[in-house]
């Protein structure tokens, strides 16, 4: 089960988050999948909330964290209609290489729409992913899987103002072969 694995992935997004901001920050995940990264959070004293664009993840992520249930909302970026208020920040891990370019500029406006002023921003990317197809840009699974500069999503974040404040590249946690992350974290211009 897809949910599974990603659940067994290391959860550092934590770590960054309890460094920028304090306890019971306002956290959205916008992507929550398995509901990993949104349950460490939570049980590290954030308020958080997760969108996800599949109910069954989201039914997978309650089984798994009963703490999450009430928190979680089936909406869809680019626009996440249905999440409402403010966040202190905004975690996005792996989710912008499945959203077609057209898409991607609305995706970091909708960001820093739900961004308080001071806000933190992470968004994590694939940076080397194998098995893409050059022409049809999906994985064997025959998901999008659009592989971007972190350049690219700098200049994208810029226009919103979200200001890069750090980036990180790493290997990939599941351990796939062939595979490397990028990390960036953003602040809103406050």
């Amino acid at each position: 089960m897809l949910a599974l694995e990603y659940a067994e992935a290391a959860p550092g997004f934590t770590e960054i988050f309890k460094i920028l901001l304090p306890e019971n920050s306002a956290i959205l995940d916008a992507g929550c999948g398995s509901g990993r990264d949104l349950a460490s959070l939570s049980e590290s004293g954030f308020n958080v909330t997760g969108a996800d664009s599949s109910s069954e993840m989201i039914t997978a992520a309650e089984k798994m964290y009963p703490q999450l249930k009430g928190r979680l909302k089936q909406a869809v970026l680019p626009l996440l209609t249905g999440i409402t208020g403010r966040f202190d920040g905004i975690l996005c891990s792996g989710v912008l290489q499945h959203i077609q370019d057209k898409y991607i500029h609305e995706c970091f406006s909708t960001f820093s729409r739900f961004l308080l002023p001071g806000g933190i921003c992470l968004v994590s990317f694939p940076v080397t992913y194998p098995d893409i197809h050059p022409h049809t840009k999906r994985d064997i699974n025959g998901r999008l899987f659009i592989i971007r500069t972190g350049e690219h999503y700098k200049e994208f974040a810029s226009v919103y103002g979200l200001i890069l404040k750090e980036q990180i590249f790493n290997q990939d946690s599941l351990g796939r072969p062939g595979t490397s992350w990028g990390l960036h974290v953003y602040q809103k211009k406050g």
